[in-house]
């Protein structure tokens, strides 16, 4: 392969996210660098609402992909509606003169043996059954030498679903997917909670937002109290399943990234929770950079 464009695409329920990547042969055999430029990378994000042909090619260009792309390679995952699917095949084509190849979808076990990591293992009881943007996000951590031979660590998804997956490394620089939780995400809860109340909307207003406070006071208005009752219990259950499964480090990436950090720090501090937080938006990315790697170099 010579120099090529790579598009990340990260399609989730709500929101399509995109990357690009300049690839070269040389960076190939330097993935350290490939990663290095990933998280330097902006990302570009739409609602699966906006979601056009025209709208994926603007974005797409405004992150700097010329109007005529030469050689440009797709890597993507797609758990979002059809339409979407279908919106980035015609738009892959228009561009770049090709057909899309098809996104990635689970398997039980990837070879990356030039990634310092033997395999990646997953141990859904049905590997195909496993929602492919968990499959991507948990593999992109898995890739970047960052579990020790021993460790158990957690990524968290916090986007229309929450969910919470644990991925182990073995003394024979394994990595294996262990399972984890689906919750219903942040918003659905909220939604879920006006929805089904009556009169619920009236005692709150308009606004479907809530505030995050991590005041420690008992709450005293209604929207506190349910953006704390929401907040606390997904945190709750992480610090749960932390201590049970002796996680060493948690990953965090998703749309109520930062509501999911408040109430995780203050539990922090109540010594609730002892768990070191990093944020990691590239995590879907760096699944879908060492995918594409894996696709040229096997």
């Amino acid at each position: 392969m010579s120099t090529a464009n790579l598009l990340l695409l990260d399609c989730g329920n709500s929101a399509v996210k995109c990357q690009r990547v300049h690839v070269s042969a040389e960076q190939l055999d330097r993935p350290r660098t490939l990663f290095e430029q990933l998280r330097a990378a902006p990302i570009e994000r739409m609602d699966n609402a906006e979601v056009s042909v025209e709208r994926l090619l603007a974005a797409w260009r405004s992150l700097g992909l010329p109007e005529s792309a030469g050689p440009l390679r797709l890597s993507w995952v797609s758990v979002g509606p059809q339409s979407i699917v279908q919106a980035v095949r015609v738009a892959f084509k228009q561009v770049s003169g090709c057909d899309a190849p098809d996104p990635w979808q689970p398997s039980a076990q990837v070879e990356f043996t030039q990634l310092n990591l033997a395999y990646f293992k997953n141990t859904y009881t049905h590997a195909e059954q496993l929602g492919a943007d968990r499959w991507v996000s948990a593999l992109g951590l898995a890739c970047q030498s960052v579990i020790a031979p021993g460790e158990t660590h957690m990524v968290v998804s916090a986007g229309t679903a929450t969910t919470v997956d644990l991925i182990r490394a073995d003394a024979n620089q394994n990595i294996v997917f262990l399972g984890g939780w689906i919750l219903p995400g942040i918003g659905l809860m909220n939604e879920a909670l006006r929805v089904k109340t009556r009169d619920l909307d009236g005692l709150m207003g308009e606004s479907t937002e809530l505030p995050i406070n991590t005041d420690a006071a008992i709450p005293t208005d209604s929207r506190t109290a349910i953006s704390q009752g929401i907040g606390l219990a997904q945190a709750g259950f992480i610090g749960q399943i932390a201590k049970q499964h002796h996680v060493t480090k948690l990953w965090l990436h998703g749309g109520d990234a930062t509501q999911w950090r408040a109430y995780l720090s203050a539990l922090h501090s109540a010594s609730v929770v002892s768990l070191t937080v990093h944020d990691a938006p590239h995590l879907a990315f760096a699944g879908l950079l060492a995918l594409e790697r894996y696709r040229i170099l096997r």
